[in-house]
């Protein structure tokens, strides 16, 4: 996310505010950069908060299936509610022309100066326009890793709470789980 943040920061948002490019070009270049942004902020926000009430629940000395069932439900609502925002990783890959950079910098020189600019300055971390650009793009992948291993990490508490105690919640969670292997 601070890469993300970087490029916002440094480059679509004085794009904007300059009007370095037209509306159009910037759309074809930027996409939906800040949507992502955000979306990756809720992603954290909705791991750290159930996190955190797993904590909670574990210095309360609550049963330890039913605070990684709790635990389980938390995540799967929170993704659950993020997986609308997620297909616009789809129009972003389609219609983002990262190849047009070259072009629009010798096209809209104000915008190539800026580019430049940072590249010179190191306000692009050392990194070059295209591979900040590129980073919505392979998060996809990231997040399918992502809700990957927290499912396996999910399965592998319960089957051990389900060894250490007769407990029908981890029966439960371990249908759940079967189902949305699926």
């Amino acid at each position: 996310s601070s890469r993300l943040a970087l490029l916002l920061r440094n480059v679509v948002h004085p794009t904007e505010q300059l009007h370095l490019l037209p509306r159009r070009a910037r759309k074809l270049i930027f996409g939906n950069v800040a949507e992502f942004a955000r979306l990756s902020d809720r992603v954290v926000a909705v791991l750290e908060s159930a996190h955190t009430t797993h904590q909670k629940l574990l210095r309360r000395n609550t049963n330890i299936s039913l605070a990684a069932t709790r635990l389980a439900e938390d995540c799967a609502h929170g993704f659950h509610s993020l997986c609308p925002f997620f297909k616009s990783y789809f129009s972003h890959v389609s219609s983002t022309k990262i190849e047009a950079i070259p072009d629009l910098k010798s096209t809209y020189p104000p915008f190539g100066a800026l580019v430049e600019a940072l590249k010179q300055s190191k306000g692009l971390n050392g990194e070059t326009l295209q591979s900040l650009l590129i980073l919505p793009i392979q998060r996809v992948p990231r997040y399918r890793l992502l809700f990957s291993e927290a499912l396996k990490l999910l399965k592998r508490a319960m089957e051990d709470c389900a060894e250490s105690e007769d407990d029908p919640l981890a029966g439960a969670l371990s249908k759940a789980h079967k189902r949305t292997a699926r």
